[in-house]
């Protein structure tokens, strides 16, 4: 979940261009596996469609350092689409340009549902940080509602990385790279969007608490 996409989720209004980390958030989220899958179906060529990769998500991070700017929220998408490209380029696989993608579906998927059976749904602890709460909301009879939300929209966000799995795993087993590649496209920001649609409309419904900095 981006930085962006978290303060969402405290804001009275829905802003879909700020939960996708607007046009920057765009270009360097969709456009690696955009270039791949263009420069590949056009040329068949690996090497070329793993450098246009790796262009662009240099060019993201080049862009952040001449305006000065945090490269951080890029430099995740640069070491993904960078091992991407190792493992296509070393396996001679297209598909193997998105396996990294299903491997981190899946961690998100166990961290998620782990979260909601130790009772401290990932979501509710991401939301109480950035509001600047406590985690009393775990304990606290007077919050059950807190804790029914925060387990439903974890469940939710879980949902997301678990259809993302359903879904494109048998494509990589079947090696068909390029229905992969746009239903990764599809399923990615647009679906991560939507699921953040859904968990804002849940976790608006909360009663404002106090904000403290003590902590359990």
């Amino acid at each position: 979940m981006s930085e962006s996409g978290l303060k969402v989720l405290q804001s009275q209004e829905f802003d879909l261009y700020r939960a996708v980390g607007g046009y920057r958030g765009v270009i360097e989220s969709a456009g690696p596996v955009t270039l791949f899958l263009t420069i590949y179906v056009i040329t068949s060529n690996l090497l070329w469609a793993g450098a246009s990769a790796l262009i662009i998500a240099g060019l993201a991070i080049a862009t952040r350092l001449i305006q000065r700017q945090s490269i951080t929220p890029a430099l995740g998408g640069v070491v993904v689409t960078a091992l991407s490209v190792l493992a296509t380029w070393k396996t001679g696989k297209a598909e193997n340009f998105y396996i990294l993608g299903l491997g981190i579906n899946a961690v998100c998927l166990i961290g998620l549902v782990t979260s909601i059976l130790a009772r401290c749904p990932l979501v509710g602890v991401v939301d109480a940080l950035m509001r600047g709460h406590d985690m009393s909301w775990r304990t606290d009879p007077d919050r059950a509602t807190h804790r029914k939300v925060y387990r439903q929209a974890t469940w939710v966000f879980a949902a997301m990385f678990a259809l993302r799995l359903i879904v494109e795993t048998p494509m990589y087993i079947a090696q068909a790279s390029t229905v992969l590649g746009i239903t990764r496209l599809i399923m990615g920001l647009p679906l991560f969007a939507l699921t953040l649609w859904l968990m804002w409309m849940m976790v608006r419904t909360l009663p404002a608490a106090s904000a403290t900095t003590t902590q359990e």
